[in-house]
Formats: structure tokens, C-alpha cells, sequence
């Protein structure tokens, strides 16, 4: 019987925690396209989290903190994203979709590069 109730007391923090987090799942697409694109950085603003896009577009970040976020998604060659706003409630996945469109890469200065 203690054992049992000290199995518990124990388990309660971990019960706590897994109500405290959702998930935050997509989709990053070519907007002229509709294609995926493999390799898309999302990333929670002001956080360390975030993921990258798999070969059919699709990311997922997990254990997301209860509340309201703001989510860039960056690609090389693309627009940056910004989502503003996105509500991630406890245990549920909150769904957002990119669609990027191309942009030209600009150079600041020349790259000297001597041997």
C-alpha cells in the first residue's frame, strides 16, 4: 500500500506537466505551386523551439507551453512568415499552414574571399 501511494504522490508532476503543454502541427507550401517544401525552419518567436519541415512539408513542435505564439517559418529563397497570435491550448494540437512565396536573395556587400 505504500508503495502504491508513493507511486502516486510521484505521478502527480508528471500529470501536472502533460496538462500544461500542447503541440503545434503543419504544413509549408510554394504559394504559386501548392508543392512542399522540404526543410522549412519554424521557429516559436522568443523561444528556442521549433522544428523543421520533413520531405512532405509536414513539422510538428511538441510540448508547447499553454498560451498565445507568434511563429516564423524561414526558408532560403523564400519570405519569411510570420504568424502572430496562434493559441495553443492543453492537450491539443493547434494547426497552422505556410505558404511561402520566392524572393531573390540579396547581398549586402561582396564577399572577398583571397587564398
Amino acid at each position: 500500500m505504500l508503495k502504491r501511494l508513493l507511486l502516486f504522490v510521484l505521478l502527480i508532476p508528471l500529470f501536472s506537466w502533460a496538462q500544461s503543454t500542447g503541440k503545434i502541427a503543419g504544413y509549408v507550401s510554394e504559394s504559386n505551386t501548392g508543392e512542399a517544401l522540404a526543410g522549412a525552419n519554424i521557429v516559436i518567436e522568443g523561444t528556442l523551439m521549433g522544428a523543421q519541415s520533413d520531405a512532405d512539408g509536414l513539422f510538428f513542435i511538441l510540448n508547447v507551453p499553454v498560451g498565445t505564439h507568434d511563429l516564423r517559418a524561414v526558408y532560403v529563397g523564400y519570405q519569411d512568415v510570420l504568424v502572430q497570435g496562434l493559441r495553443v491550448s492543453a492537450n491539443t494540437t493547434a494547426n497552422q499552414d505556410f505558404s511561402m512565396n520566392e524572393s531573390a536573395i540579396e547581398l549586402g556587400e561582396a564577399v572577398v574571399v583571397t587564398a
